[in-house]
């Protein structure tokens, strides 16, 4: 790992830019169902967990657009309260799903959630 040691006694000034972290993005993606407004997400990373995520909210009915970091999910026409089973058993986050889905649909299909062991 790399060393950074400041000397001078002088404040430290300027900016750095953090980016959007998985384990932020999931759970927010799974409250964008509790909305029937269209959501918008920056500086979100493109990783496989997020990729199902989205899947999985298209196959609820979501509309799901990823282009450069930002996310735009519109659940206004969400129709599905079943997460596919091939889907959830890849993410571990599937769960997340379980409470906004029930709660607007009054009910939820679910599977085991997946991910690592």
């Amino acid at each position: 790992m790399a060393k950074l040691i400041v000397t001078g006694g002088h404040p430290l000034t300027g900016r750095c830019r953090v980016g959007g972290a998985k384990n932020a993005v999931l759970p927010i993606l799974a409250a964008c169902m509790l909305t029937g407004r269209s959501v918008r997400l920056l500086d979100c990373p493109r990783l496989t967990d997020v990729d199902n995520m989205l899947e999985i909210l298209q196959t609820l009915g979501c509309g799901v657009c990823f282009s450069d970091g930002v996310i735009d999910v519109d659940a206004s026409a969400a129709d599905c309260h079943e997460l596919p089973e091939h889907l959830s058993k890849e993410l571990r986050s599937s769960i997340f799903l379980l409470g906004p889905v029930l709660g607007r649909f009054g009910r939820a299909t679910v599977t085991y959630p997946g991910g690592c062991e």
